[in-house]
Parts: C-alpha cells; structure tokens; sequence
C-alpha cells in the first residue's frame, strides 16, 4: 500500500507507522501556565479596573468635572449607544440597578456578557460577532434618538442642571475622592 494515499490521521492505524518522539522538544512547548509578562499584564490591568471602579463609584459623574460627557452628544445633539453609560456605571456601582437602567440599559446588560467574553476570548473570535454587536449598537443609537412613546424611555435623563457649575467648583476645589 501506497502511504501518500492516506490522510495523515489514517497512518496511524496503518502497520508500517512507527511512533516517534522527536529529537527536541521544542522550547516552551512544556510551559502550560502564564508567562510572568502576561501575569503581570492581567494583575495589571485588573488593578486599573479596580482602581477605577473605586473612583467612579465615589465621584458622581454629574457633578465631578473628572469624568467628560459624550462629545458625540455635544457635537451632534444625539444620544450615541454610550451616552449615559458612565452615569449607569456610577450607579450600578452603588446599588441602584433601577437608575442605572434608565441610563442605558444596554450598556448594564451588556456586563455579564463582556464578564464571559473575557473569561473566554478563544470562543467570541468569529466574524459574526463582530457584525452583529456592530448592528446591535448602530440600532441601539438609532432608537434611542427616536422621540416617540415606547423608544423616549432607551433615552439617558439629562444631566442636572446646576451640576455644571457645581462640577467646575468642585473640580477647583480638589474634591475628587479616591
């Protein structure tokens, strides 16, 4: 029998195939845990995470000058698909799930989601995702700006009023908490 005929997973079950270790292993090929580069850069990046939650949490977004608006909104008039989102962020943090809905309803949705995404980016590599996530927002932007009964509620409150000038002092004042 001719071998070349085969697919390679069939030699296996061929008589004349031997099995062979190879003559060196290649280098890293036995490393199954992280590299000290990667551990880093994950205890890192969740301290950042971390460090930011706790600032976000203990500075309302409407009145501390910290954390900027949406220049999509500033620019254009319209609510973007993350428009409200630090607000709902802030609340979230603090218990309030209700207000943090009102907010964007999307963005608290969408957590659990990124949660799993980043436990296991291997499975959410396909095209598809990426296309229906892009549609999901340019959708979610769409009806948002919609003024009619049931899409006015996908809309953010709009910030209070005084919290600009509150926000400037407070800014000046050095009141951002850590």
């Amino acid at each position: 029998m001719d071998r070349d005929q085969f697919h390679p997973r069939i030699h296996r079950h061929l008589p004349e195939h031997r099995f062979r270790l190879p003559a060196r292993i290649p280098e890293g090929a036995m490393n199954h845990g992280m590299t000290w580069k990667r551990s880093a850069r994950n205890g890192l990046a969740a301290f950042a995470i971390l460090f930011g939650a706790m600032v976000l949490a203990r500075n309302d977004p409407e009145r501390s000058r910290i954390f900027p608006g949406c220049p999509i909104r500033q620019f254009t008039g319209l609510h973007c698909s993350g428009c409200g989102s630090t607000r709902a962020s802030h609340h979230l943090l603090n218990g309030r799930i209700g207000t943090a809905l009102k907010y964007n309803a999307l963005a608290v949705m969408a957590i659990p989601v990124l949660v799993i995404m980043a436990a296991r980016p291997d499975r959410f590599r396909r095209p598809w995702i990426a296309w229906t996530v892009l549609a999901i927002l340019i959708g979610y932007s769409i009806l948002r700006n919609v003024d009619r009964w049931p899409f006015r509620h996908l809309a953010p409150p709009p910030p209070a009023a005084s919290a600009n000038a509150e926000s400037i002092a407070s800014f000046y004042a050095g009141s951002i908490e850590f």
